[in-house]
Formats: structure tokens, C-alpha cells, sequence
């Protein structure tokens, strides 16, 4: 199985690509083969119309123009923690590019979290945040205002 063959199959198990698409045209499941031509190499064909559609098309990564190899690299060193100069230059993209990551990253988790509401602590529990972890003062020429 090549790198791709292997990224596609984890993501598909954990549904973060599809495994299987129907075709709208002709109602049937579409196959997934290669096409040497596109940024990931495989895409998802009608045996009968030869409808085509994107392996990302309604997933996690559909609006995404890097492969999916430099995409899951940037992924990694967000979750690591990894500064985003160090991330863009393992992934070989432009500092812009993984900033633009990192943001979105943040943006899908904001999204989850605040969409998923969570209780912190419970009977006989406290719960203590630090705030100096969310409001910091602003610096104006590098001194703390």
C-alpha cells in the first residue's frame, strides 16, 4: 500500500474521509481510483456515467487546496504545539499557509467546543481556572500595559 493508499484508509476509519460515495447522476456507489493528476491522486468515479467527485468531497478537508500528506503533517505539530514556523517548514509550505492551519485548527475546535457543552467539576468537585492563562494585557512597544 503506498503513503496515500495508507493515509486515505486511517482517515476513512476514523470517518474523516468517506469510505463510499453514491453517484447523484445514476444512484449507484461510486469506486475510488487514481487520477495522477490531482493533489491527492485518487478520486471518486461512476462506472457508468463516469461522474467524478473529489476524495475529500464533504469531509473534514473539502475546502483544503494542500495534499493531504502536508495538511496531516500540520495537524500533527498544532497538536504537539509546535510553533508554526517550525510546522511550515516539516510540512514545506509557506509560513501563511500553516498560520492559515492553525487558525482554522483552532476555529473547528472552538466550534466543537462551544457547540458541545461540558460540565467541569460536580458534586463535591471545584474547579479552579487561572485566568492570567486567558486575558493577558495587551503590550504596547513589548511592556505590559
Amino acid at each position: 500500500m503506498t503513503l496515500i493508499g495508507a493515509l486515505v484508509s486511517y482517515l476513512q476509519h476514523r470517518q474523516l474521509l468517506a469510505d463510499s460515495l453514491t453517484c447523484g447522476s445514476c444512484a449507484i456507489p461510486m469506486s475510488l481510483g487514481k487520477k495522477a493528476d490531482i493533489s491527492d491522486g485518487l478520486i471518486f468515479r461512476c462506472g457508468t456515467c463516469k461522474t467524478t467527485k473529489s476524495l475529500r468531497a464533504g469531509s473534514f478537508f473539502s475546502k483544503s487546496k494542500l495534499t493531504l500528506q502536508k495538511r496531516m503533517v500540520l495537524i500533527y505539530w498544532w497538536v504537539r504545539d509546535y510553533p508554526v514556523s517550525d510546522a511550515a517548514e516539516e510540512a514545506h509550505v509557506g509560513r501563511d499557509t500553516a498560520i492559515n492551519v492553525y487558525q482554522w485548527l483552532r476555529e473547528v475546535c472552538t466550534t466543537k467546543l462551544l457547540s458541545t457543552p461540558i460540565q467541569l467539576g460536580g458534586p463535591g468537585k471545584v474547579v479552579q481556572i487561572d485566568e492570567s492563562l486567558f486575558r493577558h494585557k495587551p503590550k504596547v512597544n513589548g511592556i505590559n500595559s
